[in-house]
Formats: structure tokens, sequence, C-alpha cells
């Protein structure tokens, strides 16, 4: 052990025998010294409190009691003036007895735990972790003794901020309550020692409530490497996660990194990244990538003396998807997550009660419990479907040979992309909806000029049809609404009709006491289910199925955890890109939404080409459209290639409000893509120059020219 350690202990330990010889040995008298202060407090009330914080400051160093000396501060200067004194002198020599406790004997009591005692050695760096808490606890309790606190607190590795912040808050109640008694008892107002007695027991009952609510478990990321088997009896989780997608990555990472102890439960760890990694946006966006390559090569080309020919290798293709996965996987898989901290389970996630979840043989309790199971494409029944391959988003990307005729049921984002994607491949396609148009979640003018577009490629449509039956392995037979019948032959089928978000009956929600209605799980606007520990993130909410979305989600959730006033979720700027050629972004409230709510609006639309850029690159078709009231961006839609990096700007402007006149004259690099937007507000400003503001301009001109 160090030398210097134990000459510093000897020392502190001779300051602690001498403080309390000083108070066995020195006759103080209480009444005195209230009488004297009293009676300075009558000639300068100044001069008095700051005699009573230097009396407070000594009285902690020498061991003299704390509360009596809040009471008197009560009965000499009131309860609101008795708390202040009290807490400020309290704070102060608390820290003062601290610090020396710490310089001089700090460093011998940690010697001695690490070589002697280390099973108390673990403690004392728990208590390192968690000092805010403990010390504001210890102080909330007014019977625990002050000064000797102080000096314990001291040795320990308490680090000095949490020390100082957690006394200075902890002490208030505690100093009102004892402000308040002395004050009454001099008065002899029975009615506020009363009150004064009530508090001191709710106070205690708090600091009771807080420790043994669990707060303040320290082992939150000492199990990481723990098997379920290895849990003690009893423990519980800050927060489990059931699913492994992006929503249950999103809220386990931050809640990890913020040193909560999260448990993540996933089936299998395939599954791990969730439908987003494994099946929806990132093979997607890699096959339209290689699409639109190949496309740009024999289309482009020609126009260059560059010819291009030959046929697509689909094996090629799914190496490259693969490729893109493997790279996103290096940090969405069970082992990484393991080192960063998080427990990862993988089985079947069971609610066995309100807050507790079995897995496999093994039970799990928790705080909070996040739902994040995502959700499944959607299949629905057509007669004769058992001998046809029906291929879905989680199967589409398995293909090792380009099908000649491909036909896509389902004409919304996912239908659209996948099936302009096989058509630069070199398949000839064929898209089936009920719907009388595609893309029904856009304005009918966007959605149309997509149409028009993607027939001019060469892809049919049969728009307001419904899939009647297969009349054999492939054959799809089609009827409208007058009863006709279309016969589709195909080698490969898509169905992309939508996802599904119902719960798995097998997670047993009646247990977690969950309302579910139709098979969903019903939640307010806060993500909250009936039973208050469980919380829904990401497509099991139902709302908006994009990975953004539970982005968003994510952070109201976990700001919620923090605090009684809770945040709500609102799509009223939310974003979303259908990954299209060209690409269709659309931010804020539609046009639609406006109408039902009645705002009052105008509409900013302008196709594209038109600006340099477009001119360039040469952009085939396009449009932008913008819904302005008040000087405001409410929402819209841009249609151009990297039409989600155009509306960026324009997100945050929606978002928080910005106006249009700062969207307008911030500075637009020359010839960048997003100049569409400049180009097409500047017909806004156009429409105010009315012949009376004309003249007005005209005026000012020769006024100061």
């Amino acid at each position: 052990m160090n030398r210097a350690a134990i000459v510093k202990f000897g020392i502190f330990l001779l300051f602690l025998i001498l403080m309390a010889t000083v108070i066995w040995q020195t006759d103080i008298s209480t009444k005195e010294f209230v009488l004297n202060i009293r009676d300075l407090n009558g000639r300068n009330p100044w001069l008095a409190s700051l005699g009573f914080i230097g009396v407070y400051i000594v009285a902690s160093l020498v061991f003299l009691p704390a509360s009596p000396l809040t009471a008197v501060a009560g009965a000499l200067f009131g309860p609101f003036w008795g708390t202040v004194l009290s807490v400020i002198g309290a704070t102060l020599g608390a820290f003062a007895a601290f610090g020396i406790a710490r310089f001089f004997g700090e460093p011998f009591v940690r010697a001695l735990l690490e070589d002697k005692l280390r099973t108390v050695y673990t403690y004392d760096q728990k208590l390192a972790r968690n000092g805010f808490l403990t010390v504001l606890i210890l102080r909330l309790v007014p019977v625990i003794p002050f000064n000797g606190l102080n000096f314990a607190l001291g040795v320990t590795r308490v680090k000095s901020f949490d020390y100082f912040f957690a006394t200075l808050v902890g002490i208030i109640p505690g100093a009102f309550v004892f402000a308040l008694g002395g004050e009454s008892l001099a008065m002899l107002d029975m009615l506020n020692f009363v009150i004064a007695l009530l508090l001191f027991g709710a106070l205690t009952a708090f600091a009771y409530k807080i420790k043994t609510s669990g707060i303040m478990d320290t082992d939150r990321n000492e199990t990481a490497e723990k098997s379920p088997s290895m849990t003690p009896k009893g423990d519980v989780y800050d927060v489990i996660v059931i699913g492994a997608g992006a929503a249950g990555l999103n809220i386990a990472s931050v809640m990890n990194e913020m040193g909560f102890r999260v448990l993540l439960i996933e089936k299998s760890a395939e599954q791990i990244g969730g439908d987003c990694l494994n099946d929806g946006c990132v093979p997607s966006k890699a096959l339209l990538h290689a699409a639109q390559a190949v496309h740009t090569a024999r289309t482009e080309g020609t126009k260059f003396g560059l010819d291009v020919r030959g046929e697509v290798d689909m094996r090629t293709v799914k190496a490259y998807i693969t490729e893109v996965q493997d790279q996103i996987r290096e940090e969405e898989n069970v082992g990484y997550l393991r080192e960063k901290g998080i427990e990862v389970v993988l089985g079947e996630a069971v609610f066995s009660g309100k807050d507790r979840v079995r897995v496999n043989t093994e039970e799990y309790r928790g705080r909070r419990i996040v739902l994040a199971t995502g959700s499944r494409p959607r299949v629905i029944s057509i007669p004769g479907d058992e001998q046809v391959t029906i291929r879905t988003n989680e199967t589409i990307f398995d293909l090792e040979t380009l099908p000649d005729r491909f036909v896509v049921l389902g004409a919304g984002p996912v239908g659209i992309e996948i099936a302009q994607a096989f058509r630069y491949l070199g398949s000839q396609v064929t898209v089936v909806d009920v719907s009388e148009r595609i893309l029904a979640s856009e304005a009918p003018d966007i959605s149309d000029l997509m149409r028009r577009r993607l027939e001019e490629q060469g892809i049919t449509f049969y728009l307001g049809y419904t899939a009647k039956e297969f009349s054999s392995s492939n054959t799809l037979v089609l009827e409208d609404k007058k009863g006709e019948h279309v016969t589709l032959e195909f080698d490969e089928f898509l169905m992309a009709v939508g996802r599904d978000t119902t719960l798995d009956p097998k997670l047993n929600p009646r247990a977690a006491h969950i309302t579910s209605y139709d098979g969903h799980v019903a939640v307010d606007d806060r993500l909250q289910t009936r039973n208050p520990r469980v919380i829904v993130c990401g497509d099991a909410s139902g709302g908006l199925l994009f990975t953004h979305t539970t982005e968003q989600q994510s952070s109201v959730i976990v700001r919620n955890f923090f605090t009684p006033f809770k945040s709500s979720w609102n799509t009223d700027h939310m974003a979303w890109v259908t990954y299209t050629d060209p690409e269709i972004a659309t931010f804020g409230l539609s046009e639609e939404t406006l109408l039902e709510r009645r705002i009052p609006y105008q509409v900013v639309a302008e196709n594209i080409p038109g600006e340099d850029r477009t001119l360039t690159d040469n952009y085939p078709v396009g449009k932008v459209k913008y819904y302005l009231s008040r000087g405001k961006i409410l929402g819209g839609t841009v249609m151009a290639p990297r039409a989600g990096e155009i509306i960026q700007e324009l997100i945050l402007a929606n978002t928080y409000g910005l106006s249009v006149d700062k969207v307008f004259n911030k500075v637009y690099p020359y010839p960048t893509a997003s100049r569409v937007t400049k180009h097409a507000l500047s017909s806004y400003f156009r429409a105010k120059l009315t012949r009376r503001a004309r003249s007005v301009l005209h005026w000012l001109f020769r006024l100061f020219n």
C-alpha cells in the first residue's frame, strides 16, 4: 500500500478525533446561540444570515447535529429563509467535509478495498456509477446522520459533481420540514407542527419507494455475457425489447448507450435487422441500383456510341444484394450487440404477465417492454393458388434466373419499385391492381405522371382489375368491374398487396393485458398500450410502415421514459420516398388532409425539366408541387431523380416552420438539382407582384434613386 496514502489517512483520523474532542469538551449553549443570532438578526439581517451559514459549515465539520440547526433557522428566519440559509450552509459544509475525507482518507480506503476486501470494492465501483441517485436518496431521509454521511461518502468513489448536486437537491425537502417544525414550535402553531410531521413521514416513504423500485440497480451492463439461466431470480431489466428489427435495435441501442440494462429478444440470429435489412429496404435498393446501372448502360450508352448487348445474370445480381446485406450485418448481429453490452436472447417471446416475458424455459421481467415485432407481407387467398409459387418481398430477391414474363399484383410502392427494376433488367412486366391508379398515397397527378412514364418504358397495367383465379401454375385470370375477364401468363408472380401488422397469437398478448382489436394492439398517440408497462414501436403500431418512422417513434418513446410530460407521435411532418426512376418524394400534409382540416392553401406546381441541371442530366420527366399557407410550406411532392435528397431542406422548413422567404433566399449552388425548388417558388413571389405592388416599388425606386 502507498506510504503517502497511510500518512494521509492517519491525518484524517486525527482530524476526526480532534473534532469529537471539541464537541465533548466545549460547553455549547444552544439557548445562548439562538439568542445571539436573534439579536444580531434584529440589528443586521444580512450579517446574521452570513453568521448562521458560517456556523452551519463549522457544525458540519465538528459533528454538531444538523437537524436542530435547521429547526433553529426556521424559528429565527421563518420557514422560507430558514430553508434557504440551511440549504446553503449544509451544502457548503457537507462539501467541505466530503473534500477533506476525499483528500486524506479515500486513497487509503481504495487501496485497502482493492487488496483485502474485493466484494466491498465491487460495490464501491457500483456506487461510483450510480452516485447521484444513492446520495439523493440518503439525503431525502432526514433521520440519516448528516455529518457522518459527509465524511463516509468522501472515502468512497462517488463523483464530486454527483455528490454536490445530489446533496443540494436532496436536503431541500428535509430542510423545509425542519424549518417549518422549528417555526411552528417557536410560534406554538400546532397545525404547522403536525404538517411538518406528516411531511417528515412522506419524505421517508418517498425515499424508501425509490430505493425499492429498483431504480438504483447498478448491474445493468455487467451481465451482458451471462446466459439467461445465470440471471438472478427476481432480477429486473430496465427495458425488454421484443423484436430486433429497425425499431427494436434503435431503442435497445439508445437505452444501452445511456447505461440502462436492456434485453433484446429475437426469434433467430438470421432475423436480426428485421424486414428492412433482410427482405425490404436494403435488398430492394441494391436491386434497384443494379437495374438502374443496366438501364443507363443500355439507353444512355447508345447516345454516345456505346453498344451494350447481352442478358443480365441474376446470380450476379443476387450476389451483389447479399454482399450489401453482409456489410450492414457487421453491426447488426448477435456478437456485435453483445459486445456493446446488450443482452440478446434468441427464441419465441411469450407474455407471461404484465411485466414478464418467457423465452424458451426462462422468464424475464422488465420495467418497460417494447413491442417491436414488425410486419410481414400480406398474402391474400386466390382460387388455385396451391399450384403457384407466389413470391413476396421475402423471396423475390432469391431469384437466380431472370423471368421473361413477370406479373406483379399490387401497385403500391413495393410493387411499382420491383416492377420497374425487373423491366430495366429485361423482363416483360405486367402490374395488376384493384385501384384505378398506381401509388394511391400520392397526389393523383403525380401517380398518373409516373404511370405514363412506366408505360413508356414498356410496363403494362391492368388497373381496376381483381385476381379471380389461377387457372394453371403459370396463368392468372383477371376480372374487371364489368365482369369481363383477361388471362395473363407468367413465369414469376409477385404479390405486393401490403403488410400485415397483426400480432402473432403465440405472443399471448392477453397475458400482458394489452387491448387487441382484430389482432392489432390498440395504442394511443404516445404509442402506449392499456398496460402502462408495454409500448409499441414500428410497424407493429399499425401506422406508416417506414424505417424512418420507427426512428421517430423510438425518439418519442425514449423521451417519454424520462418525463411525466409525455410527447405524442405526430405524422404531420412525416416524409417518404418511392425509389422509382425518377424518385417520388413526399413530405408534410397532403392536399387531401388540408381540405379535411379546412386549412386555406395555395398550390405551387411546375413541371421539370426546366432547370439547367435537369437538361444537362437529361431528366425525362418530373414535377414539383408544394402546398403553401401564410408564408409557410405545409407539404408537397417532388418527382425527379434524387428527389429524396432534394426535399431534405423542405422537410426542415416544414418541421420547424421556416418561412418560404428563408427557403427561397438561401444559397442554391449552380447547377445543383435542388434549384428546382427555387425555380418553382419564384412563381409564388411573382404572383405577389400585383399592379399595386409594382406601383409602390416604382415609387420607392424613384424616391431612393
